[in-house]
C-alpha cells in the first residue's frame, strides 16, 4: 500500500495471534500492532494521512469486522464496526475515498465511512 509521502506501507501477521507487524517504509523498522482477537483478515487504507487497520476474526461469521487508527505516533484500541455489520467468514473491502475510508462488510448493506 503506497501511504502519504509515497513511502510504501507493508501488513504482515506475525503468527503470534495478538499482533500485527506494520512498516511505514520498506527499510523502516516494524511496529506492532496489539489485535483483540486471532483474525482473518487485515486491511491497510488511508484516510487523508492517517492510517486505518480493519480486521475480521477468524472462525466467527456474524461477528462485525473491527477497526483502529493511528492519530498521531499510536494505534487506538480497536473497536467494532457500527451498524450491525457482519463477516460471514469472508474478506472485508477497505478503500480510501475523498471522504476518508469506506468499508464493505460481507452482509453487503455495510457501508461505513471513517
Amino acid at each position: 500500500m503506497v501511504g502519504p509521502g509515497s513511502k510504501i506501507w507493508t501488513v504482515a501477521y506475525d503468527g503470534s495471534g495478538t499482533s500485527l507487524e506494520l512498516r511505514a517504509g520498506v527499510t523502516s523498522s516494524p511496529v506492532q500492532v496489539k489485535v483483540p482477537y486471532e483474525m482473518d483478515f487485515a486491511h491497510l487504507a488511508f484516510a487523508h494521512s492517517t492510517p486505518i487497520l480493519a480486521i475480521t476474526q477468524a472462525g466467527l461469521l456474524t461477528q462485525p469486522p473491527s477497526y483502529s487508527y493511528r492519530p498521531g505516533s499510536t494505534w487506538k484500541p480497536f473497536r467494532k464496526v457500527p451498524g450491525g455489520a457482519w463477516t460471514a467468514g469472508r474478506d472485508i473491502g477497505l478503500t480510501a475515498t475523498s471522504r476518508g475510508v469506506r468499508l464493505v462488510a460481507a452482509d453487503g448493506k455495510t457501508n461505513i465511512y471513517a
